[in-house]
């Protein structure tokens, strides 16, 4: 489809009568535009996000396709937040990101510096009639393409992991006496940029044919190929918070974003008094592409 620049603008309120209204990490979430084949909205934390420990109010924009599911991108989309302020020039911030599915939303953690109403009003912030903050929000770009992500998954990737036939290398949890996983370089090699790097180099690795992971055991490096194979989370880490915090490392570690939105997804999704401190740890992690789902967490426990 061809590509076409579309642009579009909006004005959100947010209300903010006193610092017990919100609490850190909740968000207030302004209606969705349409632009392109895209839609766009404003998201505000008026105590701010875990990032900006309370200390100032965090604003981002949110770009996503309307129905495309799996993998996405859209590169060179200009965003621009600012902030309305009695008697002086609103106070703007503009940039340029590429949205894509690991990633829907971008802007700054430190948009107003202060979360206190005392200070905002002082500012200008606030004005004692309304009590609001006025958001001016701009989006640009060109909303009709969308390219697919750079690294693709193999289609008989289920096949080689119920087979595996022809291995040329093992994953293990030690250097010695331990079990071995036999694999194949070249599908680690197309799973990861970090592995593609390790094995094509002069490193110890690439010559002896042995990859020595030593920060999970021998049953995570399983599942953790499992999904390299297939693009599953296997049915035993599914519903294990700790089996999904350890995964979750291991894709930040070798460079799998999807892999750390996955487990992410879950461990929102298994968000309980009794494994609070898990989710917490793994979620609050500063990993690409899981701010939404840290604030969607602390959400679903303030209200539970």
């Amino acid at each position: 489809m061809a590509s076409t620049n579309c642009r579009v603008s909006f004005e959100f309120r947010v209300p903010y009568h006193s610092e017990a209204q919100y609490i850190l990490g909740e968000v207030v979430r302004s209606p969705q535009l349409s632009i392109g084949d895209y839609e766009t909205c404003l998201l505000v934390f008026p105590r701010g996000t875990a990032s900006a420990e309370g200390k100032a109010v965090s604003a981002f924009v949110e770009v996503r396709p309307q129905d495309a599911t799996g993998d996405w991108e859209l590169p060179d989309v200009k965003y621009s937040i600012s902030v309305y302020r009695r008697g002086q020039p609103a106070e703007e911030r503009k940039d340029k990101h590429t949205f894509n599915n690991l990633q829907t939303d971008r802007g700054w953690h430190d948009m107003i510096h202060t979360t206190k109403v005392r200070v905002l009003q002082e500012r200008g912030y606030l004005l004692p009639a309304q009590m609001e903050l006025v958001f001016l929000v701009e989006v640009a770009g060109n909303f009709l393409q969308m390219r697919p992500t750079k690294r693709a998954k193999l289609g008989y990737g289920t096949e080689l992991w119920r087979d595996m036939k022809f291995t040329d290398m093992v994953l293990c949890a030690q250097d010695d006496g331990g079990p071995e996983l036999p694999c194949h370089r070249s599908v680690l090699a197309k799973s990861s940029e970090v592995f593609d790097r390790m094995l094509s180099s002069d490193m110890r690795e690439g010559s002896e044919r042995r990859l020595v992971i030593r920060n999970a055991d021998i049953e995570t490096l399983r599942a953790f190929l499992e999904y390299i194979y297939t693009g599953s989370l296997p049915e035993v880490a599914v519903g294990n918070a700790p089996y999904l915090q350890e995964l979750l490392a291991l894709g930040d570690l070798y460079g799998m974003p999807e892999l750390v939105t996955n487990c992410a997804q879950k461990l929102t999704g298994l968000l309980s008094a009794a494994n609070v401190g898990v989710v917490f740890r793994a979620l609050r992690c500063e990993l690409v592409g899981i701010s939404p789902l840290w604030r969607r967490a602390c959400q679903e426990l303030r209200h539970s």
